[in-house]
């Protein structure tokens, strides 16, 4: 499992790639944590471009840290999912809960969208 996180233009973006399961899932959440708690962006864009592979414990990494986000005031996005983790939020419903985009430019634009129309109101 490979993360690297950084920044564009104020919202954060995370690029997991490998496989998120209960072997990794753990280090993942620590490491996401870790990085999240040290930077002043509300909101992050996780590009699951690269992730070949996630299982229950990887879907409940990605929720624990949407409710990590959620409890500073900060949204979660989820960009450019291959088929088999689709697969999964599909059976589970998870993208009931997640905002998912079918590209990182797409999951970046929402939140432009989104501060545009609080401006307007």
């Amino acid at each position: 499992m490979d993360i690297t996180m950084g920044q564009h233009d104020g919202i954060g973006l995370v690029n997991l790639s490998g496989m998120l399961t209960s072997d990794t899932s753990e280090s993942v959440r620590a490491r996401v944590q870790s990085w999240y708690e040290q930077q002043d962006c509300p909101d992050v864009v996780f590009d699951l471009s690269k992730l070949d592979f996630m299982d229950s414990t990887g879907l409940g990494v990605l929720m624990a840290i949407l409710k990590m986000i959620n409890e500073k005031s900060g949204q979660m996005r989820i960009a450019s999912m291959q088929k088999k983790p689709s697969t999964l939020l599909s059976i589970t419903r998870a993208y009931r809960v997640l905002d998912i985009y079918d590209t990182v430019d797409a999951a970046f634009a929402s939140f432009q969208k989104q501060a545009d129309e609080t401006k307007a109101e």
